[in-house]
């Protein structure tokens, strides 16, 4: 279940996003719910359970679609009991619905089967072939485990345009299981309580991309992005008032941020992985600021993370990348000015990228630098950055020390 962090990773409370009433947003002012403005009380948050789920959905659907091709317009659709469904597609059912109004106020039995089988959701899809195109409208929940869009089994959901409003814990305004796919553009999207994060993929992955619009978590534990599978976002503007700006949990995991703004009140981007996964993290442009911790925090598999485009990014803690737990990284740059300390990633700078750590930094190798006789560019620092010289990336270095611009040093690790 997206529930948040695993025990043991929360690491870091700093500092909280300032309080908003209102964000400005490509010039468009959004009011936001005056919840916003609250201090966020951890004590507010169910534990999750033991995790696992039942395998086996025994809600209710108020309108269920059951094969066939169907188009609503401007239809009000409600579902008050707890794991009750407002509307189910399944059996390669095609359902249309112009300007809904969809609201739903019951609990679930389980968060877990909410996460990986739509349990409570309101608006689910599921099963190959079933399908959701939504256009307009909107779409609120307050019941616990009530996830506004889910798609899972190879069922899809796509919206255009509109508003989703989620406000009960272990809600998203959108979540995929299962092999489900999301497409979503110019939606604006609301979470406002615990393990609630805006985008979500969970148990058996799942696509989703996003084009445009603005995602708000505001509960703790809920980030902007919550991956186990494929997130794609494009030129959205992303916060998450009480926990990192984007999770990524799985074994084979993608994100990709393009030209987007997303914002964390703890780390940018929080990775942990399980034996020998391979995840992919792509910054393109956009922005990435952690208000609490570093941009970039990864513990166990293989990461690589690729920034390019200009894309800015910011750490209020001064930490650009921490890799722990028997995983690695590699932070590939290009067309972009780094800056932050590294600890334990290896860095790869090409197409004028530049790295500025404003203290001592250890790397595991590091590539694209310009040797001149004693002089490396490519890294600006009055401190010590450490390499492994035994690695064939560092062959070119020739386990040497070399002087940086702002009169640090480049020196083999003993």
């Amino acid at each position: 279940m997206n529930r948040g962090l695993p025990t043991g990773r929360r690491k870091r409370r700093i500092a909280l996003l300032p309080a908003m009433a209102v964000l400005a947003v490509s010039g468009v002012a959004w009011s936001a719910p005056a919840a916003w403005a609250d201090t966020v009380d951890p004590t507010a948050c169910s534990a999750p359970g033991p995790g696992g789920g039942t395998g086996t959905i025994t809600g209710t659907a108020a309108y269920t679609l059951d094969g066939g091709t169907r188009t609503l317009s401007d239809a009000l659709f409600t579902a008050t009991d707890d794991n009750e469904t407002a509307v189910l597609v399944k059996n390669a059912g095609t359902l249309r619905l112009r300007r809904p109004t969809v609201v739903t106020s019951g609990n679930t039995e389980s968060a877990d089967d909410s996460s990986f089988y739509g349990l409570n959701a309101a608006v689910r899809v599921t099963g190959a072939g079933s399908a959701i195109g939504v256009r307009g409208g909107s779409i609120t929940t307050t019941g616990s485990g009530a996830n506004a869009l889910h798609a899972d089994y190879d069922g899809s959901v796509t919206m255009s345009g509109g508003r989703i409003d989620v406000s009960g814990q272990f809600a998203h305004p959108v979540l995929v299981s299962h092999n489900g796919s999301a497409v979503l553009r110019n939606v604006d999207m609301v979470s406002t309580a615990c393990h609630g994060s805006a985008v979500a993929t969970d148990q058996g992955d799942g696509t989703i991309e996003v084009h445009g619009g603005r995602l708000l978590a505001t509960g703790k534990y809920s980030t902007v992005l919550y991956a186990t599978g494929t997130i794609k976002a494009y030129r959205v503007h992303g916060v998450a008032r009480a926990d990192n700006a984007v999770v990524m949990a799985g074994t084979t995991t993608t994100v990709l941020a393009d030209h987007s703004d997303l914002t964390g009140a703890e780390e940018g981007v929080m990775g942990f992985a399980m034996g020998t996964s391979s995840n992919t993290l792509t910054i393109r442009g956009g922005s990435l600021t952690a208000q609490g911790g570093p941009v970039f925090d990864f513990s166990g598999g293989s990461t690589v993370i690729d920034v390019s485009d200009g894309a800015r990014l910011r750490s209020a803690t001064d930490e650009l990348a921490t890799v722990s737990g028997g995983g690695t990284v590699e932070l590939d740059a290009s067309h972009t000015q780094l800056n932050g300390t590294i600890s334990g990633a290896a860095l790869a700078l090409s197409d004028g990228a530049t790295w500025s750590s404003p203290t001592t930094s250890t790397l595991t190798s590091v590539t694209g630098l310009r040797i001149r006789g004693d002089q490396a560019r490519g890294i600006t620092s009055a401190h010590s950055i450490t390499y492994d010289a035994s690695l064939t990336a560092n062959a070119y270095l020739d386990g040497k020390t070399y002087k940086l611009t702002g009169g640090g040093t480049l020196t083999p690790s003993s």
